[in-house]
């Protein structure tokens, strides 16, 4: 007779925090990323060039790396089965336009950035909001003081 045995979680995501570094001007950044499900690599490219690029406007991902502890290097991402949480990746920009490269330990992490189910980040979601915030006091000038010229 088999007997099947069934795990059942109390209902919470598990969620997979993968460190992101890299150089830019002149400093080592490390930003924690929330992802809701293990992204896939084309995925992971995508949002660490994202991110990367509001923290570091005209960031240009060329390769993203993983710290291999049982190898004790550095080895690019070319799987999904590389990653697991709290992994430590490398973002590389292309050779022309690469920062300077930092010497040093890649620091803690400085910020979290929260991948919503969506694929939107939190960095994302919150310029979104400002910027409907802006538009909105905007309509709200132009309908208390109608004919006044409004300088932005």
């Amino acid at each position: 007779k088999l007997q099947f045995l069934y795990f059942i979680g109390r209902g919470e995501k598990e969620t997979m925090i993968i460190y992101i570094s890299a150089d830019i001007r002149r400093e080592k950044v490390n930003l924690a990323v929330d992802f809701t499900t293990r992204p896939s690599v084309a995925d992971l490219k995508f949002h660490a060039e994202r991110i990367l690029d509001i923290e570091a406007q005209g960031f240009v991902l060329d390769n993203l790396h993983i710290y291999e502890e049982l190898l004790g290097s550095w080895v690019p991402v070319t799987s999904e089965s590389l990653l697991h949480t709290h992994a430590q990746l490398f973002a590389f920009q292309p050779l022309d336009i690469e920062d300077t490269p930092v010497e040093g330990p890649i620091p803690g992490p400085s910020k979290t950035v929260h991948i919503t189910p969506m694929g939107r980040s939190s960095y994302e979601l919150e310029i979104a909001r400002a910027q409907d915030a802006y538009l909105k006091s905007i309509e709200n000038f132009v309908r208390k003081y109608p004919g006044r010229e409004l300088l932005v």
